[in-house]
């Protein structure tokens, strides 16, 4: 269960543009704008900020899903981080009031990027001792 509430937090975080929290309290926006702008603003900034969002959430999907570390589980984890990509685009844009085009035909192509380098670090993470948190056995309430 704590896998599921974990993967739900990282893909809520994922999609909730900070535009659509700045609407909603401005004061955040007034306060903290000024502050964020330089540091978010460069475009490499955007490309890391999206290739560690979507690593994490190939990695996340793997051991929430429990997946298995073979083709189908990456293709299953790869579909699921283009959904996850698409549905982060599209609330982009909504909140943008605009359409598709291609910087968000680039920002999938970086999405799919950081799910195959999470699909790396999640055969990694596989291979080395890792915390008894991932490990534990599943709960009654996992099932």
């Amino acid at each position: 269960m704590r896998r599921m509430i974990i993967l739900a937090a990282w893909v809520a975080a994922m999609l909730l543009p900070l535009s659509w929290a700045g609407r909603l309290f401005p004061t955040l926006r007034y306060h903290f704008a000024p502050l964020l702008r330089p540091l978010i603003a460069p475009e490499w900034v955007h490309i890391v900020a999206h290739i560690g969002l979507f690593a994490g959430l190939a990695v996340l999907l793997g051991y929430s899903l429990r997946l298995q570390r073979d083709l189908r589980g990456a293709a299953a984890v790869m579909g699921l981080v283009l959904l996850a990509g698409f549905g982060q685009e599209w609330l982009q844009l909504q909140a943008k009031g605009r359409g598709f085009g291609p910087p968000e035909a680039f920002d999938l192509v970086v999405d799919l990027l950081g799910g195959l380098i999470g699909l790396g670090l999640w055969d990694l993470i596989a291979c080395v001792s890792f915390p008894p948190f991932w490990r534990a056995k599943p709960s009654s309430s996992d099932s």
